[in-house]
């Protein structure tokens, strides 16, 4: 999956603890989700600006998912 580059903002990798499934939440549909072996998921996502990100962490807190950690990516990367 290829991000629109003309839009601003940031990649996002962030992973959780537990099984994650974004069927179950729309606001995650534009998300990439990965879930690991190691009872972990991964979640990369395109978020537009620091508000956005907080809000964001928010709904996990909510949803009571641990983070584990939040990373931003270099859009110049192709393979995002």
């Amino acid at each position: 999956m290829k991000w629109n580059k003309r839009v601003s903002g940031s990649i996002y990798m962030i992973r959780i603890k537990g099984t994650f499934n974004p069927a179950s939440f729309d606001w995650m549909k534009e998300a990439r989700v990965i879930r690991q072996d190691n009872n972990e998921t991964q979640i990369e996502i395109h978020i537009i600006d620091q508000a956005a990100l907080r809000g964001l962490l928010e709904q996990f807190w909510n949803f009571n998912f641990t983070v584990l950690s939040v990373d931003s990516l270099d859009e110049k990367d192709e393979n995002i």
